[in-house]
């Protein structure tokens, strides 16, 4: 047993990803919003202006939030 090797495994570390460079990795997904109201009084109109500003507001913010993700590595 004197002329035999031992041989010694190669150990690789991989070290974790960051959540900003994993969110560079995943696609954009594409989204939309429904608005809508029942009758065409004033009340309505309003209920609708709302709706819309809520879900652009909600949106854009989130696409703000990637951007910034993405810019920080």
């Amino acid at each position: 047993m004197a002329g035999k090797q031992e041989k010694v495994k190669k150990i690789t570390k991989i070290n974790p990803v960051k959540p900003q460079v994993m969110m560079q990795f995943q696609p954009k997904k594409r989204v939309c919003a429904y608005c809508c109201v029942s009758t065409d009084c004033r009340e309505q109109h309003n209920s609708f202006t709302a709706q819309t500003a809520y879900y652009e507001g909600m949106i854009s913010g989130r696409s703000t939030k990637r951007n910034e993700a993405t810019k920080a590595r």
